[in-house]
């Protein structure tokens, strides 16, 4: 169970991602896609335990469990498609303000650069006539 308090990594993001993109994903196919994460199982049962406690609703964990058979199958709830939405438009306004940040500091060099040039060019004049 993930608590309110503890937060998504980077993995459940993806996992979550990843189960948006295909509507439904049996537990398989999710574990073939991470082959390179040791921990997917013990994530995917996390994400799909409820948040509060024991409940049984479908809006209570990030993933729901749709089948109870050997090959478990998993949709994304409302609650773990708000979670993925909120990581999406957070990484988005973190990458605008460093684009920001870079046009910001692009213009006030080159407004130096160009005040340097325009200096040495007086200076120059100055000197010569």
């Amino acid at each position: 169970m993930i608590n309110k308090s503890e937060k998504l990594t980077p993995i459940d993001y993806e996992i979550l991602s990843f189960v948006n993109k295909h509507g439904q994903a049996h537990k398989g196919e999710i574990e073939n896609y991470f082959k390179h994460v040791d921990s997917i199982a013990y994530r995917i049962h996390q994400l799909s335990q409820p948040i509060h406690g024991e409940s049984d609703l479908p809006n209570a964990s990030f993933l729901y469990q749709l089948s109870f058979e050997q090959n478990y199958e998993y949709c994304l709830t409302d609650l773990g498609r708000h979670a993925l939405e909120n990581h999406i438009l957070a990484e988005r306004a973190a990458k605008l303000k460093s684009k920001k940040e870079w046009i910001r500091y692009g213009v006030t060099t080159a407004i130096s650069i160009l005040a340097l040039i325009l200096s040495a060019v007086a200076l120059y004049f100055s000197i010569t006539y």
